[in-house]
C-alpha cells in the first residue's frame, strides 16, 4: 500500500454506489472506539485528505455539479477507506466550485441541520434540492463507516419583518463545513469567521466550540477554512484549549516568500505542535494547489502533496494524537506500508514546474534587509526593525554569487495588507531568502526561467527576538519542496512575558534554499 493514491481527472473508479441500502446503515452501532491504542493517552489514527478540481460547468444547473463532485467525493472516500483512513477532509468549495456567478448560487445551497440534533439526512425519505447532497452525503459516509469533513454553501432562511439585519431576499449564505460521522449522522457545523474576497456570504459569529467534534475512534478535532489559519479564532482558540488535531478545508492561493500552501501548513503545525489535516482546491491557473496531513511532533515527516499537474490527488497517512487535554507533545509513526527501502516516503508531490506557476508576491520593500556576503568560514550577520525585533542568521557562502544567486536576510514588524489591501494584519519575520540580484523585490522569483539550483552557501542558524508569543518555522527549497523535517529544528524559548527567543536550527544538507522563515502573527495589534 503506497502512502499516497493519485486519481488522474477523468477516471471513474467503480467503488460505491450514491445511496447505499439502508439496511446496512441501521447495523451501525455508535460506541465510542480507538483506532489503535497506543500508549495510555495515545490515540493512532489514520486520516485522508483530497485535493481536488470540482467539475464546475452550469450547463445542467446547480444541482448537477452538487452531485457530480459529491460522487467523485465518496469515489475517492472509498478507496480511503481501503487503505484504512477513519477520518477524511474535503476542499472548501470542493462540492460548489468557485464558479458561483455562472448560475443561480442559491441552486448550490444546502440547508444544514443543527448538531445538536445528531440528524441523520440519509433515514429522510423527503428531501428537497437543498438537502439531497448533503443525505447522499450523510448515505456514503454511514455506509463506509467514515468520518468526512464537507465544505459547502449553507442556505438560512430568515424573515426581514422578524430578524433586523434579515437580507431582503430573506436568507443568508455561510461558508460552512459540516462532519458526518462514521454512521452519517451530522455531528459538526462550523461557519467560517474570516472570509476572503467572498461577497454574497457573511462571516459565522457563533462560539469557537461549533468548530469542535470528537470522533468515536477517541480523537477531538477542531475545524477552520482557509483564511481562518491567519487568526485566532477558531483553529488557534481551541488548540489553546487543548485540541490537538485539526481539519481544514481550503482554496488557498499561493504566495511568496512566505505563504505557499506547503510552506504555511507546514510551518503553523510546526509552531502549534499540532496534527493539521488540510485539503486544498486544485485549480493551478489562479495559484490554488498543496495539500496534506502535517504532524505536529518535530522530526515527523509530513505527507503532501504540491504538484502542478496532479489534478485530484488523495493523501493517505497515519497519525497519532495525545489525548490528554492540554498535553502538546505528538507523534507521527509511518504505517509498515508506507515504508519503501526502510525510508518512510518524504512527502507525496511531484517537483513543480516552475514556468508555469502562478503566485502572489509580497512588497519586500517595506522590510529592512541586509545582503548576505561571501564568507569561506562560519560568520553571523544581524538585523532589526520595529518593535524591538532581531534577527540573526549563521552561515558560509564561499561560492561565487555572480553564478548561484544571492541571499538576503529580511527583519519586518509591522502591519501587511493581503487581499489587494481589503485586509490588515500584524506580522514579525526573520527570514533568509534567496534573491535573483542584491535588489529586495527580486527575492523569491522562481517564475519564468530555472533560476539556478547549484549553491554553495549552506545555513547553520536563523534567530530573532519577537514581540508575539506565535511564530510559525518554515523551511523550503528553491524548486518549491519543503526540507525534510529531519534536517532541521525549531525551538521558541520565552525570555519574558513580551519576548521569546525562536531559532531554527540546520542539522543536515538542505539542497538550494529559498527561504528560511521565521514568521510570527501578532493578533493583538491588527486593524479592527
Amino acid at each position: 500500500m503506497q502512502p499516497f493514491s493519485t486519481i488522474a481527472s477523468g477516471s471513474t473508479p467503480n467503488v460505491l454506489p450514491t445511496t447505499p441500502p439502508l439496511a446496512g446503515i441501521m447495523l451501525c452501532v455508535r460506541l465510542l472506539l480507538l483506532a489503535a491504542a497506543v500508549g495510555a493517552d495515545e490515540v493512532r489514527y489514520t486520516g485522508a485528505v483530497l485535493e481536488h478540481e470540482p467539475y464546475s460547468s452550469w450547463e445542467s444547473g446547480g444541482l448537477a455539479i452538487l452531485q457530480e463532485n459529491a460522487r467523485i467525493f465518496l469515489e475517492h472516500a472509498a478507496l480511503a477507506r481501503q487503505q484504512g483512513a477513519d477520518i477524511m477532509v474535503f476542499p472548501e468549495y470542493g462540492l460548489t466550485s468557485t464558479n458561483l456567478e455562472g448560475g443561480d448560487v442559491l441552486s448550490l445551497a444546502q440547508v444544514v441541520p443543527h448538531p445538536a440534533d445528531q440528524v441523520v439526512l440519509c433515514f429522510l425519505n423527503q428531501t428537497s434540492s437543498h438537502t439531497q447532497v448533503l443525505r447522499e452525503l450523510s448515505c456514503g459516509a454511514a455506509q463506509l463507516k467514515l468520518y468526512l469533513v464537507v465544505d459547502l454553501i449553507e442556505l438560512v432562511h430568515c424573515s426581514p419583518n422578524q430578524i433586523l439585519d434579515c437580507p431582503d431576499v430573506g436568507y443568508y449564505l455561510y461558508n460552512t463545513q459540516v462532519v458526518l460521522d462514521h454512521c452519517g449522522a451530522l455531528v459538526a457545523r462550523y461557519r467560517k469567521k474570516h472570509l476572503f474576497l467572498e461577497p454574497g456570504f457573511i462571516p459565522g459569529d457563533e462560539s469557537d466550540a461549533t468548530a469542535v467534534f470528537t470522533t468515536d475512534f477517541g480523537v477531538t478535532f477542531t475545524l477552520q477554512i482557509c483564511f481562518d489559519i491567519m487568526y485566532e479564532s477558531p483553529g488557534l482558540a481551541n488548540v489553546e484549549g487543548g485540541v490537538r488535531d485539526v481539519a481544514m478545508s481550503t482554496a488557498w492561493i499561493d504566495e511568496l516568500p512566505f505563504l505557499t500552501a506547503p510552506q504555511m501548513f507546514r510551518a503553523w503545525s510546526a509552531g502549534l505542535g499540532v496534527n493539521l489535516l488540510v485539503a486544498n482546491y486544485h485549480n493551478t491557473a489562479k495559484g490554488m494547489l498543496g495539500s496534506g496531513l502535517f504532524p505536529g511532533a518535530p522530526r515527523q515527516l509530513s505527507s503532501y502533496t504540491y504538484d502542478h499537474n496532479g489534478g485530484i490527488t488523495l493523501l493517505v497517512a497515519s497519525l497519532t494524537t495525545n489525548t490528554s487535554t492540554g498535553h502538546a507533545t505528538r507523534v507521527s509513526r509511518p504505517r509498515k506500508d508506507l515504508l519503501e527501502d526502510g525510508k518512510q516516503h518524504e512527502g507525496a508531490q511531484q517537483k513543480p514546474q516552475l514556468q508555469d506557476m502562478v503566485f502572489i508576491h509580497e512588497d519586500l520593500s517595506r522590510y529592512n534587509h541586509l545582503l548576505l556576503e561571501e564568507a569561506a568560514s562560519s560568520v553571523t550577520a544581524s538585523l532589526c526593525h520595529n518593535d524591538g525585533l532581531c534577527c540573526n542568521v549563521s552561515y558560509t557562502f564561499p561560492g561565487n554569487t555572480s553564478m548561484t544567486g544571492h541571499y538576503m536576510l529580511l527583519a519586518y514588524s509591522g502591519l501587511v495588507e493581503k487581499g489587494g489591501g481589503v485586509y490588515s494584519m500584524y506580522i514579525q519575520v526573520c527570514s533568509v531568502v534567496f534573491c535573483l540580484s542584491d535588489e529586495v523585490n527580486s527575492c523569491a522569483r522562481v517564475e519564468g526561467e530555472d533560476p539556478p539550483l547549484a549553491s554553495s552557501f549552506l545555513l547553520q542558524e536563523v534567530s530573532g527576538m519577537f514581540g508575539t508569543l506565535h511564530v510559525f518555522p518554515s523551511v523550503m527549497r528553491r524548486d518549491l519542496t519543503l526540507v525534510s523535517e529531519h534536517l532541521w529544528d525549531f525551538n521558541s524559548i520565552p525570555l519574558s512575558r513580551d519576548q521569546r527567543k525562536t531559532v531554527i536550527h540546520v542539522t543536515g544538507e538542505t539542497g538550494p534554499l529559498l527561504s528560511v522563515t521565521l514568521m510570527g502573527r501578532w493578533y493583538q495589534r491588527d486593524l479592527v
